[in-house]
């Protein structure tokens, strides 16, 4: 019992990347910010990557020029560097400004703890309109130089952006944890206080993880269709390229929602494992803005009824005696009329 309860509550957030909930302030700024910006930094590069193999050997273009290569050499590593720069550090940076009040060791106002339950959507948008603004430039180099080439550049940025953003988010959700937990607490929890719920989540990153690339093969098989110049075998590479990328970032995105969505239940599970064992002081971390985190706001709330039936019964019994304070919390009214139960009333 004592090594699932050390364990606990040395991850109380779900992970142990996370750390404990008894760290300072300072250490969790520090925490943040390097797993937000290794976090996105990974993504955008990962992300830039599938770019460059949807343009250069999936999508059914032209090759690449001579000037659209000189143009591509030089424009590619400027914008990811100015986006990695805006998206994994300036993004982070600005965003975690506004949680001095944790560094002030105070509680949020309600200005205040809506802007820190409100960062992942911040960030991810930040993502969002670097992608977009990846589209808008490549595809508009791609419309002066070769524009044969502006429809596929626009496509692959497009849905790799799409991708990317949705992971972002999942990311964020879970580096920010702590904060939604600093700041959801000692807050009357009877609705949920994210951005959407859980149903409508999963429904969002079915589309985007696995709706969106699909829609991206069929659009590849419409213009190999048209098109008089397409072989079997071309068509073929480009059907399975499709599939594997499908594959890989649709997993990717399903298991960071499915644990976005299991980590509050595990919380849970394991503090009713240690209420069966007659621990009454258990408690769970509340650091879900969903309908999961007025599950785990629920659990604390029946956890506290339980220790105060318990505080009662044992003053009870103190007086009444063991036995019959028991029976009583059970119901048994017929407890009453016991021998001995009324002696033990009068003695006292």
């Amino acid at each position: 019992m004592m090594t699932r309860v050390s364990k606990q509550q040395a991850a109380p957030f779900g992970s142990v990347l996370l750390g404990p909930a008894t760290q300072t302030p300072q250490r969790l700024r520090v925490r943040l910010q390097l797993l937000l910006t290794t976090m996105l930094v990974v993504t955008h590069l990962i992300g830039a990557g599938v770019v460059l193999v949807l343009s250069l050997f999936v999508l059914p273009t032209q090759s690449l020029n001579h000037r659209s290569l000189v143009a591509l050499a030089i424009s590619v590593p400027t914008y990811v560097g100015v986006a990695t720069v805006v998206g994994g550090f300036w993004g982070t940076i600005s965003s975690l400004r506004g949680l001095r009040w944790i560094l002030e060791g105070r509680s949020p106002t309600s200005k205040e703890r809506r802007t820190a339950l409100r960062i992942p959507i911040r960030l991810t948008l930040i993502q969002g309109l670097l992608w977009t603004g990846g589209v808008v430039v490549f595809t508009l180099e791609a419309l002066v130089l070769q524009p044969d080439r502006a429809l596929g550049t626009a496509f692959s940025i497009f849905i790799s952006g799409l991708v990317v953003s949705t992971i972002a988010f999942l990311e964020t959700e879970f580096a920010l944890r702590p904060i939604a937990a600093l700041s959801l607490k000692g807050q009357a929890r009877r609705r949920r206080v994210g951005m959407t719920g859980v149903q409508a989540r999963v429904l969002l990153f079915w589309g985007i993880g696995t709706a969106a690339p699909v829609v991206g093969l069929g659009v590849a098989a419409i213009v190999a269709l048209t098109s008089d110049e397409m072989s079997k075998d071309r068509l073929a590479i480009i059907a399975l390229a499709l599939c594997g990328i499908v594959l890989i970032f649709g997993l990717l995105v399903t298991v960071l929602n499915a644990r976005a969505v299991v980590a509050p239940i595990t919380t849970v599970r394991s503090a009713l494992e240690r209420v069966g064992k007659g621990d009454f002081e258990a408690e769970v971390t509340v650091f879900d803005g969903t309908e999961l985190g007025l599950l785990q706001a629920g659990f604390n709330d029946m956890v506290s009824g339980l220790r105060e039936r318990e505080a009662l019964r044992d003053v009870f019994g103190r007086h009444v005696g063991r036995d019959v304070a028991e029976a009583a919390a059970a119901g048994k009214s017929s407890s009453a009329g016991r021998p001995g139960s009324s002696r033990c009333c009068s003695s006292t």
